[in-house]
């Protein structure tokens, strides 16, 4: 997470496996940057805040 342009914490592996298709067929912006997808396995999300507020990401939070 340290050397990426954007990163993307997932639910699950099938999260983790639909979105590189996804940005590819619809995001060209970031499908040319590096993008870390991170399965963080559902109600972990928090744990990593502090993390991801220290890098300074944007954050965007859907659950299903």
């Amino acid at each position: 997470m340290f050397f990426t342009d954007a990163a993307i914490l997932v639910e699950g592996p099938a999260e983790r496996m639909l979105l590189p298709n996804l940005i590819r067929n619809n995001y060209e912006r970031l499908n040319q940057s590096y993008v870390t997808l991170l399965e963080i396995g559902g109600s972990h999300a928090h744990c990593l805040k502090p993390l991801i507020d220290c890098r300074g990401y944007l954050r965007l939070s859907y659950r299903s």
